[in-house]
């Protein structure tokens, strides 16, 4: 297990060891949608909807990464994501049949081009900061 990683302990409806789940790195990892700014909204807590808010940065800004816990995105669920990109300007990834794909501005995929052609990682997560 690390972050970013989707975890073997994941299960429909959520974490099948949260009362004993270990120190690091889930319990100091915050998903993006428990965050006291979080702009997602009720029906994107991660148990209803299947994927998990990882927060990651780009360029030193907010990003995402939609990490798979259980289901892919619909097709409303990802546009609803490639709008909130678009006004925001803040790019995600998000697995859908077992691939993971980038969405955000041409700069965006222009570097992701680029890490892939170097064999470097595309994001990186974050763990809370104590």
């Amino acid at each position: 297990m690390y972050p970013g990683q989707r975890c073997h302990f994941v299960r429909d409806g959520g974490c099948s060891i949260y009362e004993t789940r270990p120190e690091s790195p889930c319990r100091q990892f915050e998903c993006g949608w428990v965050d006291v700014d979080s702009p997602f909204p009720e029906a994107f807590k991660p148990t209803l909807l299947g994927v998990i808010i990882v927060k990651t940065t780009w360029r030193g800004q907010p990003a995402y990464r939609l990490a798979h816990a259980g289901r892919d995105l619909n097709q409303a669920e990802l546009e609803w994501f490639m709008r909130f990109a678009q006004q925001t300007g803040r790019p995600f990834f998000y697995e859908q049949n077992g691939t993971t794909t980038g969405y955000g501005p041409q700069a965006f995929v222009e570097d992701m081009q680029m890490k892939l052609r170097k064999g470097l990682p595309l994001f990186e997560s974050h763990a809370a900061s104590s």
